[in-house]
Formats: structure tokens, sequence, C-alpha cells
């Protein structure tokens, strides 16, 4: 009767008690937990190698080094630095990794949206606008000082209302930290969540359609008097509608992420495939970024170039395309 008394005492119950972090209800079971910390590490790795792709490009292709490609590096690089705070494993003895971690993931989180905005206003500017500054030094120097400003500021707001902290979705072994949305902070976790990253998202995504609108049409506009007036290339067509992809991108990463914090700020509960897709699509911004803003076509014709594979009538030509032209 003893050992049976001892083996009802240590015997494993399944988690299925309130999340005493969040303090909410948290159905994910272990065997859930494991899938989604596959899923981070995976994604996340993925989109690292494929931005590591794209500064390799830079680096080794002078060719391609003008200064909107400069800005596929730097958005690749935050792209990087993204991975590395979501692969980030604080402890729950070490709060200050877990702040640190919450600081980071909103800061190149951040950084990684309003870079796509900065290469949709050169392009814009270039394009449209016809400015012939835009890649002059203090431009850039003034567009690095302003976006670093913008997202640290919007990274510091959290820490001024201790709000960055653990999001256990479990029994507590596999945590990830950024803004907290317990039952004393649900209010406040939510304007912090809304306020400092998804709304600032919808504003970039909103002006990037905008600008890849009018930049479209322009390009449209060039296209249709160069078919009237001399030779036309069709691939030049194709590139132009390239452009759309670029805000769809934010779109596709970050609707089931925006949907996930909202559904469990009102319901107070967690779905397991809804945070698959949160986790997953998340994560992998960097390796649509390199797919869509880094391997254009003019990169494809500088690989198939250096290794001797390229056709003449596949050629693409780059002189005669604007200085905001990342394709």
């Amino acid at each position: 009767s003893k050992r049976a008394s001892r083996k009802t005492k240590t015997k494993k119950i399944p988690n299925t008690k309130p999340n005493k972090k969040l303090n909410m209800p948290s159905p994910l079971n272990d065997e859930e937990l494991h899938i989604l910390d596959i899923i981070n590490i995976t994604a996340n790795t993925v989109s690292i190698a494929g931005s590591l792709f794209i500064i390799f490009l830079y680096m080794y292709f002078t060719k391609i080094r003008n200064f909107a490609f400069k800005l596929v590096a730097l958005l690749s690089l935050s792209d990087i630095l993204f991975g590395v705070a979501n692969l980030m494993r604080p402890s729950d003895e070490d709060g200050f990794v877990c702040v640190a971690q919450g600081f980071l993931k909103s800061f190149f989180g951040n950084l990684s949206i309003i870079m796509t905005s900065v290469i949709a206003w050169v392009c814009y500017a270039s394009v449209v606008k016809k400015k012939k500054n835009v890649d002059s030094f203090h431009t850039q120097i003034t567009i690095l000082a302003m976006v670093l400003i913008y997202c640290l500021l919007l990274s510091l707001i959290p820490v001024f209302f201790d709000a960055y902290g653990y999001m256990d979705m479990g029994n507590g072994d596999d945590v990830w930290c950024w803004i907290k949305q317990n039952e004393e902070h649900r209010a406040l976790g939510l304007a912090l969540i809304l306020g400092t990253f998804y709304l600032p998202l919808l504003v970039c995504i909103s002006y990037n359609s905008y600008v890849y609108y009018r930049v479209s049409a322009t390009f449209k506009r060039i296209l249709e008097s160069l078919k009237k007036n001399g030779p036309f290339n069709p691939n030049n067509l194709k590139q132009v509608d390239r452009l759309r992809y670029y805000p769809i991108i934010l779109v596709v990463c970050f609707a089931p992420a925006c949907a996930n914090r909202l559904y469990i700020s009102i319901t107070e509960n967690q779905v397991f495939w809804v945070w698959t897709l949160h986790l997953g699509l998340a994560s992998l911004q960097g390796m649509f970024n390199a797919m869509v803003y880094g391997y254009n076509p003019t990169v494809r014709k500088e690989l198939r170039e250096r290794c001797g594979c390229i056709k003449k009538e596949e050629e693409i030509p780059v002189s005669r395309k604007p200085m905001g032209s990342i394709n």
C-alpha cells in the first residue's frame, strides 16, 4: 500500500493546469511544444542561411554594390540578427537574458520591417520623383540614423513599462521572451504589442503598397513608350510585376502572428496550428526577403556570367536601370 501511495504521488500529471506565468489556459502539450521548437529553430536557421547568402553576394560581386542593393544587404543583416534573437533560449533563472531577447526581437524585427519601407522610398524617389542625390553620403547617413533611432525608441518603450518577459506556452521548459500578456499586463501588453510592432507594421505595408503601385505604374509607362519607339524586351515587364511581391511578404509573414496575438488576448486561449503558422511564417521573413529582394534578375545574371552559363538572349540590361531599382 505504501508503494502504491508513492507511485500515485510521483505520477506525472498531464499539463492541463492554467499557465502560472501567463495566468491563462494553455492547451499545448509537450509534444506540440517540441514541434513548435523544431519549427522555430528550422525556420530561423533557413532564414539566416538565405540572408548570409545575400550578404556574400554583396561582398563578392562588385558590380551590384549600388545604394539600393546596399540597403538589401542591410535588410539581410537585420534578418540575420532577428533570427539569432529568435533562437535565444533564456532560462527561468536569468531574467536579464529574457529581457535582452525581448528587446532584440523588437529592435531587429522593426528594423527588418522599416528597411523594406526605406527600399521602397529609394525606388519611389529615384523612379517617380527622379531625384539624383538619393545615394549621396549625407542621405545614406541620415537614413541610417533615423532608422536606428526609430527602432531604438520602439524597443525601449516596453522596457520603461517592465513589459518584456516570458511567454511560457506549456510546461515551462520551452520558453520564448517578448512582451508579456499575462493577467496583470493583459491590456498593457496588448497595447504595447500593437503600438510598438503591429501598427507600425500596418503603416509600412500600406506605404509599401502605395509606393510600389506608383513605381510600377511609372515603369509601365516607360516600357510602353519604349515598345512604341524602339526594341522592347518582355522580360522588363516581368521585372516590374515582381514589385507586387515586396509588400505581400510582410502580409504573409505577420498576418498569422497578429491574428494569434489578438486571439490570445481576447479568448485567453492558445491554438497549436495557429502557433505553427505564427512561428513558421514570421521566422521565414529573412528567407522570403532574400528570395524576392536579394536574388533578383540582376544577381542571377551576375551568377550566370561567373559560371559561364548565361545566354545572350537572357541578358538583362543594367546600365539603363534607375539607381533605385533593385531588380
